[in-house]
């Protein structure tokens, strides 16, 4: 898949994701699902929106995202740090903060040259294989699409 497809599809999900988020009531944005409510995958997206190009461009200079180091944990505490970060609960302020986020990221990843997407800095992945840019992209990608997914199911078995 290159660039474009891959860029095409992190637009994709964040598309799902905010028509997922703007077809809630206004009562379950705010409920209590099994790891948070919406609004804190909202905020949590907001993050890694950001840390999505922090990761890369320290892959880029040959370091590991800082981030990585909370994978053992699944990222649960740099989730709940990312949730807390946003404390916000005024649904469209966190949808446009995020599309805001979320077109920084894409022009990031836009302005990466080709050449770099998959190439290998020596940045090693806590779960195995090289860190790359790709990866980075891909990885925001899924964050999103699990996120829609979550909220989906939670809807759909109250």
């Amino acid at each position: 898949m290159g660039e474009d497809r891959r860029l095409a599809a992190l637009e994709g999900a964040y598309q799902s994701w905010v028509d997922c988020i703007e077809g809630l009531p206004e009562e379950k944005f705010l409920a209590g699902m099994e790891a948070g409510t919406p609004r804190d995958l909202a905020a949590r997206l907001i993050g890694w929106n950001q840390l999505a190009v922090l990761g890369a461009q320290s892959i880029l200079q040959g370091k590991p995202p800082a981030h990585h180091k909370d994978f053992g944990s699944g990222y649960a505490n740099v989730n709940r740090d990312l949730a807390a970060h946003e404390p916000g609960t005024d649904r469209k302020a966190l949808l446009a903060k995020l599309a805001s986020t979320e077109r920084q990221a894409v022009e990031f990843f836009r302005s990466v040259g080709v050449e770099a997407w998959n190439q290998d800095f020596g940045v090693r992945h806590p779960d195995g294989g090289p860190a790359t840019v790709r990866r980075c992209l891909e990885e925001l990608t899924r964050d999103y699409l699990n996120a829609t997914d979550e909220v989906l199911t939670w809807l759909a078995n109250p």
